[in-house]
């Protein structure tokens, strides 16, 4: 057996999960303000600064087994009993 390595690189990852935190913490908010007799509306979008968001990642190694029955073979997520849907050694030959 093998470990596979991963097949997306943290950077991506990471700017992925940013934006994704952005875009769910981003509120249009309606400011009321009274001067005297007169009412005033602003509204403004707040979003989070990106040096408010920190980001830890790890990788996290998934055992998997093939499973062979005559010419078939199917791949399983060792940990949840998943079947999965993209084998790992997606795009080899096998003899």
């Amino acid at each position: 057996s093998e470990i596979v390595p991963p097949r997306l690189m943290r950077e991506d990852v990471e700017e992925e999960v940013v934006q994704e935190v952005t875009e769910l913490l981003t509120q249009r908010v309606r400011f009321r303000y009274e001067k005297g007799d007169t009412i005033f509306y602003e509204e403004k979008t707040l979003k989070p600064d990106r040096n408010n968001i920190r980001v830890e990642l790890e990788t996290v190694y998934v055992p998997v087994w093939q499973v062979r029955g005559g010419s078939k073979i199917i791949e399983v997520n060792a940990f949840s009993g998943e079947i999965l849907s993209m084998p790992m050694d997606e795009g080899v030959e096998l003899l």
